[in-house]
């Protein structure tokens, strides 16, 4: 069924995909008429579809954009082999790039990055691409409520609101001083879509704040070295319900107090749209790279 098995079927659809006496889906009289580039997969251990079975289809295929892959390991429905599936996935993404049937960054189909690549060609020393940067200008969320935004921001968070300004549509825009430059905005739009926890932001449900790919997950502000305790308490009497401090560790984990290997000292709240924020203090300063660069960086072929 093109629209999955048996997902949305009639008497006739039905019967089109599995009677023996009616059906159409007869691959070896088909495929001698295919133009298309073609794809055929074989699982080995599929215990339902035989290699005679793909290698006729193979053969039947007229023309030569067509490409034959055994699947070593794989049963029928890929059930609990993870790794074998995104293996597969990996084959034919690659094959649909080498077709042009995609087009995929050359960034992401290139060799993944080595952790000797991180250190030796793209720290702040030997990066050849690097610009003049002078630092965060502003970051923009989207409010549903620009009224109780204002009232949050400048009342609970104490960023001054510097500029608002209408825009397309009937939209508008709002930008609150953040310190040294550096600005946090809001858009408010009369039609926006409501926020979904979890994808589009963070979920306070979720232990460990994940969000989508392309979400932006959090806003870090830099607070002053040994105050963010007492801000941390400031927020917590103007009524953010704001976590304890936490001291992230060199190593990736965390402390229970400020020691020689912490990195930063943080405490995270939520904005009343669900934004997820967080004030910090840096007491480490970045070393050498290869001091501060530990991991290669992962692929969209190892997303489980």
């Amino acid at each position: 069924s093109p629209a999955g098995l048996a997902r949305y079927s009639n008497v006739r659809s039905w019967l089109s995909q599995w009677s023996v006496d009616l059906s159409r889906a007869d691959a070896l009289a088909c495929l001698p008429h295919t133009s298309v580039p073609t794809f055929v997969l074989h699982n080995a251990k599929d215990h339902l579809a035989f290699p005679s079975h793909a290698k006729g289809m193979y053969s039947a295929i007229p023309h030569n954009r067509k490409k034959y892959y055994e699947a070593e390991d794989a049963t029928h429905y890929f059930f609990g082999q993870p790794d074998v599936l995104t293996t597969v996935a990996a084959a034919i993404c690659d094959w649909l790039v080498a077709e042009k049937l995609v087009r995929i960054p050359p960034a992401e189909i290139s060799p993944p990055l080595s952790l000797e690549d991180l250190r030796t060609s793209y720290g702040p020393a030997t990066l050849a691409t690097k610009l003049e940067i002078q630092g965060l200008n502003h970051v923009v969320l989207v409010s549903s409520d620009m009224d109780r935004t204002v009232k949050f921001v400048c009342g609970k968070l104490g960023f001054p609101l510097v500029k608002a300004f209408p825009v397309f549509d009937g939209a508008q825009h709002f930008f609150f001083d953040a310190g040294n430059g550096c600005h946090l905005a809001y858009f408010w739009y009369p039609k926006a879509p409501p926020s979904f926890p979890g994808v589009s932001s963070a979920s306070p449900k979720d232990p460990e704040a994940k969000s989508a790919h392309g979400s932006m997950n959090h806003v870090a502000w830099r607070v002053p070295t040994g105050k963010l305790s007492a801000y941390r308490q400031t927020l917590a009497d103007r009524g953010v319900l704001v976590s304890e401090v936490i001291y992230h560790d060199n190593s990736g984990g965390f402390s229970d107090k400020l020691t020689p290997t912490v990195s930063w000292a943080s405490c995270y709240f939520y904005g009343p749209d669900g934004e997820y924020f967080e004030f910090t203090e840096q007491h480490h300063v970045f070393g050498t790279p290869e001091q501060e660069i530990e991991v290669a960086p992962k692929t969209r072929r190892e997303i489980r």
